[in-house]
């Protein structure tokens, strides 16, 4: 059967669509993983640079948790400590961004398009988890309706941020 070449380019359009799908799947799964330890690595570094005690540090993989139980004498550090780990992350996601800006946007196609906004996404994800967790932490740790609220909030908010960076423009 000789195919023409209408449905070949489709396919290829096609191929080319679920390419840029997947990319962008597996890269917000990345993403996530990135964006968990660097809100992690953001609570440890303020408990350490507090000078409090650390008691243990509990990492759960069957049950997915990261836990630091430390000791300390100051309100303000377990203030400080709610909303550094989300908002130390979408800090170093965004400079992380703002450096290698032209990888996401320079190039028009879906692929790089879906990974910005897919990396958007975490970080508006973890700027939002940040501020909940900081002025709502016992709403945000024993409530997962709220918690699925600030994800779900963080995430557009991240590929509003996105939207709103714009694309790079080439010199000529």
């Amino acid at each position: 059967m000789v195919t023409s070449r209408k449905t070949l380019s489709e396919d290829t359009r096609n191929f080319e669509k679920y390419r840029a799908m997947t990319y962008t799947i597996i890269s917000f799964l990345l993403f996530i993983f990135l964006g968990a330890i660097l809100h992690e690595l953001g609570h440890f570094l303020i408990i350490v640079l507090s000078g409090s005690k650390i008691n243990y540090v509990n990492i759960d993989f069957q049950n997915q948790s990261f836990n630091i139980n430390y000791t300390t004498n100051s309100v303000l550090v377990d203030v400080i400590n709610g909303y550094f780990g989300g908002l130390f992350s979408a800090l170093a996601m965004t400079m992380a961004y703002l450096r290698y800006r032209k990888f996401f946007q320079l190039n028009s196609k879906a692929k790089t398009r879906g990974i910005g906004l897919a990396y958007f996404g975490v970080v508006g994800i973890n700027l939002v988890q940040g501020i909940a967790e900081g002025a709502f932490r016992s709403i945000y740790l024993n409530n997962m309706v709220f918690t699925g609220a600030c994800i779900v909030i963080g995430a557009v908010v991240g590929i509003q941020i996105f939207r709103a960076l714009g694309p790079v423009k080439r010199r000529q």
